[in-house]
């Protein structure tokens, strides 16, 4: 039952990071709800990390699910600099 916990917690994540993406292409609350929810993921993703991708020590570095909270970081900074309000 947990894992299904998780799985539903990620997938509600992910699909409110894309569809506040679709929402900061038009309004900037959109891009700031990405950015939010990127920061939400990068703290939670703790249940589902996968791979060491880059260690800084023995208890810090770089794992695979990070990468999609920095990715929803990047397309939210992205986005912040583009848009014409």
């Amino acid at each position: 039952m947990s894992e299904l916990r998780i799985v539903v917690t990620a997938a509600a994540l992910l699909l409110a990071m894309l569809l506040a993406i679709a929402l900061g292409r038009r309004l900037r609350a959109g891009v700031l709800i990405l950015a939010l929810l990127s920061l939400v993921w990068l703290s939670a993703n703790r249940d589902f990390e996968g791979p060491i991708l880059f260690s800084v020590g023995t208890t810090h570095g770089l794992v695979l699910s990070d990468l999609v909270g920095l990715g929803g970081l990047g397309v939210a900074v992205w986005q912040w600099r583009r848009a014409r309000w």
